[in-house]
């Protein structure tokens, strides 16, 4: 419960991950949210004049709630709408407001960590690629990323969960659980079930992989059964 009164993780991503995020979305979008929060039209004449702007925004107005008491942030945030049964904590009153001031949309992209802005998977090049070398690419990524968060420790995986999911909870939810939830945000549901059969071959032709073999098949394995966003015990637990 402590990461929930602490300012997120996505609070201290570098400039250049929030623009980065913003960059992949549309342009109308940008100008739209520009304009809601003052920015005057002439200093959104293009794209990145809107991303600009909107990170600027966002760092001013994180630098001054993040210097706030929780007291202070408490009251200041009063009318803050979270969803219903939602913990009221630090962390759930900021993802509002930033919601609140921005759309689902732009808020989501401020959210989203650095390693997936930057993906391989995702560059627009990949799509050039033969059919096969595609498929070949994004089990190679999703194999690699899989091996990461599984490295990374309970800790990581609980800041990954949380900037995807930020009014969720993720300590009711075993470190599978919350391994399986972000895999099948990040690669889809679909893309991670078949690729858990990639990791069982992978595991028994390569001896060498550690632990991973154990950990990683059983949890992307039960991918279908635990991938919803809203599982079972989340609901139980509001």
């Amino acid at each position: 419960m402590s990461r929930l009164m602490d300012d997120p993780r996505w609070f201290s991503y570098i400039d250049a991950c929030y623009a980065e995020n913003l960059s992949a979305l549309s342009a109308p979008v940008l100008r739209g949210v520009a304009w809601r929060i003052g920015i005057k039209r002439s200093d959104t004449r293009n794209k990145e004049r809107s991303v600009d702007a909107i990170v600027s925004h966002f760092a001013s107005r994180r630098t001054e709630l993040a210097s706030i008491s929780d007291d202070i942030l408490f009251k200041s945030l009063l009318t803050a709408s979270v969803p219903p049964a939602c913990t009221r904590s630090r962390g759930t009153l900021l993802a509002a407001e930033f919601q609140n001031l921005y759309g689902l949309e732009v808020a989501t992209a401020l959210h989203t960590p650095p390693i997936i802005s930057a993906s391989p998977a995702l560059d627009p090049a990949a799509v050039q690629l033969p059919h096969r070398k595609t498929c070949d690419a994004l089990a190679n990524h999703a194999w690699q990323r899989a091996l990461h968060l599984f490295h990374a420790g309970a800790s990581v995986l609980g800041d990954v969960y949380l900037a995807y999911f930020p009014f969720l909870s993720c300590y009711l939810l075993s470190d599978k659980a919350v391994f399986c939830q972000i895999l099948a945000h990040e690669f889809g549901v679909l893309v991670t079930g078949r690729l858990s059969q990639e990791i069982v071959l992978r595991s028994l032709k390569d001896m060498s992989v550690p632990v991973i073999s154990a950990y990683a098949v059983a949890a992307m394995c039960s991918l279908h059964e635990e991938s919803s966003p809203l599982s079972q015990r989340q609901k139980e637990d509001y």
